[in-house]
């Protein structure tokens, strides 16, 4: 018995390969009513890989189990509707798989099982990517403009030691629930703290070192601070100092403006709603991943302490992080990736 079963396998592994013959025998032993954990035994297959023939069984789609060679692979029919799907498609991306397989269905007439139209799809360049925001008023055209004029040469002279170049940008903590993601045989569940104070950090992100300057309280983010952040450089550094920030009113006051001059620092405000071109946007980023995600503090002191010395150590504990974040690969949306709510209108 047992060299008749290698022998036949043996024939099924010629002529339809190795994995299509271990999913025929499977399936033939599943008909033949043998359970999974013997077939596990006798096949060394998963249980999850065995559940899932089963599924496929059940639902009529045991085609979509076999892998077939290139060279024998036949021309998909839907490949005759490729132009029609892409166009619809890349007017109205379909937000899940089944979405997509209703409206290839409406547009071809054709359907197909979901894990074949996903092979198909993915054979064409689509992938199932998450959806980006991006501030409605932003202007593509000014923020390639700025990259160009502006922030292009400025990079280019921090990098040759000539200035200090800086991303200026406030942070606000609120104390509460951030549960990130862990590795876990089970869902676990983090503490939250009670009330909303909120620790505010004002950033100067130095973008040759990836020190991070900072002016912090637990109350307002105001024209004063961002003055005591001007007289903090002015006096840590001896370069000509720049920098980016955006448009908020207590950076473009008055008194911002004339501490700028009276220190010799240059402010180069940013497009209007552009926080993409503020490089400081990404190290906040990583300071909450780093520091709040799946973690509770007891008293307001601790998470305040906690947030200032990741801040504080970032340019040398976490610098392999910051030279991936901080480089100056300004992401700018083009026109035709923008998506609106008509396009996603179910």
């Amino acid at each position: 018995m047992e060299k008749s079963y290698f022998f036949v396998l043996g024939l099924l592994e010629k002529h339809f390969g190795r994995r299509n013959a271990r999913v025929i025998v499977c399936l033939i032993l599943m008909a033949f009513g043998i359970t999974h954990t013997e077939i596990q035994k006798k096949q060394g297959a998963a249980l999850s890989t065995l559940r899932r023939y089963r599924r496929a069984i059940d639902n009529d789609d045991i085609g979509s189990l076999f892998v077939v060679s290139e060279r024998d692979r036949e021309r998909s029919k839907l490949d005759d509707f490729e132009s029609e799907i892409m166009e619809e498609f890349n007017a109205k991306p379909p937000k899940t798989l089944r979405e997509a397989q209703t409206r290839i269905e409406q547009i071809t007439g054709l359907k197909r099982s979901l894990t074949r139209l996903r092979v198909w799809l993915k054979k064409k360049g689509l992938r199932s990517l998450a959806a980006g925001f991006l501030p409605a008023k932003a202007n593509p055209k000014e923020q390639k403009s700025f990259v160009a004029d502006v922030l292009s040469p400025l990079v280019e002279k921090a990098q040759n030691g000539a200035i200090e170049l800086f991303f200026l940008d406030a942070s606000h903590f609120v104390m509460g629930g951030f549960p990130g993601r862990v590795w876990s045989l089970v869902r676990r569940y983090v503490k939250t703290a009670s009330g909303r104070k909120r620790y505010n950090v004002l950033g100067a992100l130095n973008f040759a070192t990836k020190r991070v300057e900072s002016v912090c309280n637990d109350t307002y983010i105001t024209a004063t601070q961002v003055v005591e952040m001007l007289e903090k450089l002015a006096a840590s550094y001896n370069h000509p100092i720049h920098i980016i920030l955006d448009n908020a009113r207590y950076q473009t006051c008055k008194l911002v403006k004339e501490n700028a001059l009276r220190l010799g620092i240059a402010l180069h405000y940013l497009p209007t709603y552009s926080p993409n071109l503020n490089l400081i946007e990404r190290v906040w980023k990583l300071v909450k991943s780093k520091v709040l995600n799946s973690a509770y503090f007891e008293t307001f002191d601790c998470f305040c302490q906690n947030i200032l010395g990741c801040i504080e150590r970032l340019h040398t504990d976490s610098i392999n992080d910051m030279n991936t974040l901080v480089t100056p690969n300004f992401k700018i949306i083009a026109e035709n990736h923008i998506i609106d709510n008509e396009r996603l209108a179910s």
